[in-house]
């Protein structure tokens, strides 16, 4: 009998922990879903058409900016600072798929020939960055340093 006062006294308990178990999380950002070919950049007004250099931002609110080269995306936030960036993506070169843009590695090189010739190429690893770069004959950027670049490029 004392067994079943103990385990009614921790319904309540164990209900509420399965409440905060299965109630929805802090999700991480997701990116938007790209249209290529329909999309527009936030930037310039051409339409998206290549996964690998294309970038979006989600800004708060949850309004997200689409970008036809990943550079413009870094130029864009610059001349537009009310607008609070809450996750940057970018598209992997080799893959194709979408990566944050705050853990990404970037190549910058004459060599690369973006949508808007700003020849700028992103990666999910490092190493796949340095060697994409020593065939271009680029350099390695991390996130902040790339931002800087081409921020005081323009």
């Amino acid at each position: 009998m004392k067994q079943l006062f103990v385990f009614r006294k921790l319904i309540p308990f164990l209900l509420l922990s399965l409440l905060i178990a299965c109630s929805p999380q802090n999700e991480e950002p997701h990116p938007p879903e790209l249209m290529l070919g329909s999309d527009t950049c936030e930037a310039c007004g051409m339409l998206v058409s290549e996964a690998k250099y294309a970038a979006a931002t989600l800004v708060e609110g949850g309004h997200t900016h689409k970008f036809d080269d990943l550079a413009e995306m870094f130029i864009f936030q610059a001349k537009h600072p009310e607008d609070v960036v809450e996750a940057w993506f970018v598209h992997d070169s080799n893959t194709e798929t979408w990566l944050r843009g705050e853990t990404a590695y970037y190549v910058k090189s004459t060599q690369i020939h973006s949508p808007m010739n700003y020849g700028v190429a992103a990666f999910d690893a490092r190493e796949m960055a340095e060697a994409f770069s020593a065939d271009v004959n680029g350099e390695v950027f991390t996130f902040d340093e790339i931002r800087a670049v081409l921020v005081a490029s323009h």
